[in-house]
């Protein structure tokens, strides 16, 4: 026996002091890294002037649909706004952050903000959970070590590709745990309605980005009929009220507009 017992005590004693102090460590570098996101979506982020492209649209498109009361029809000076025929879900944002914040700069890019220090706080976990805290760290790093995240149209903008890239990451790590349970591959469809309903067609390369790698891995032929079938349901849920309350409003003249002008 006590032959036996002295390596096991030895193992208890002295082992735990070295991952001990390397998760100390992780988790400081992990604090850091996401404080430094966190810096950087937020520091400043109502200074500098509205770009006058996308940007101040998207303003304009919220600040007249909640001057008006109005959540489904968004309007340019007035008039229905058929050069921006992008679902309202991303200007639902702006219009909530303009109740918190008020009418400025700051209020029309928090949403954007957000979205995308979520994204990265979301990947990060992932990253952990799936691979590892050297893989979680490295991956973090390089994403938001990518210059054009910060400028125009992104994290830093009044713009609605932040909370797109959130929707469609969420997509695809959902996909990538479908692969051990496949009720993840519901939300994955939810995830891809709710980026169309800030991009719209934008949002449908999730579609054949999800059938190539089920035909490349072989694991389409794993799914059962009713879990495609509410992979589709999902993907659809998320527009389906607005696309009707939207038809009600003005009939299919926004719905025609997108084909031609948005794709």
């Amino acid at each position: 026996m006590g032959k036996h017992s002295t390596p096991a005590h030895k193992a208890h004693v002295v082992r735990p002091s070295a991952p001990r102090a390397t998760q100390i460590v992780w988790w400081l570098a992990s604090a850091g890294l996401l404080a430094l996101t966190a810096y950087l979506c937020f520091a400043n982020l109502g200074a500098g002037m509205v770009w006058n492209a996308d940007e101040s649209r998207h303003a304009v498109n919220a600040y007249e649909m909640l001057k008006r009361g109005d959540w489904i029809v968004n309007t340019y000076n007035g008039a229905p706004d058929y050069w921006n025929l992008k679902p309202p879900m991303s200007m639902w944002a702006i219009m909530l952050s303009y109740l918190a914040f008020g009418f400025n700069a700051f209020a029309l890019r928090f949403p954007s903000a957000l979205a995308f220090f979520v994204t990265v706080v979301l990947l990060w976990f992932f990253l952990w959970k799936r691979f590892g805290r050297i893989e979680a760290l490295a991956g973090t790093t390089l994403l938001i070590s990518c210059v054009r995240l910060w400028g125009f149209h992104f994290a830093r903008s009044g713009d609605p590709d932040a909370l797109y890239v959130l929707f469609f990451a969420c997509s695809m790590m959902c996909f990538m745990l479908a692969e051990r349970n496949h009720r993840w591959i519901y939300p994955c469809g939810f995830f891809i309605g709710l980026a169309f309903m800030v991009k719209s067609a934008h949002a449908l390369i999730l579609l054949p980005i999800v059938l190539l790698c089920l035909m490349v891995t072989r694991t389409l032929r794993t799914y059962r009929f009713h879990e495609v079938l509410g992979f589709f349901v999902c993907v659809v849920l998320p527009a389906v009220p607005w696309a009707i309350a939207r038809y009600a409003a003005d009939g299919t003249a926004f719905f025609a507009g997108m084909p031609g002008t948005d794709v």
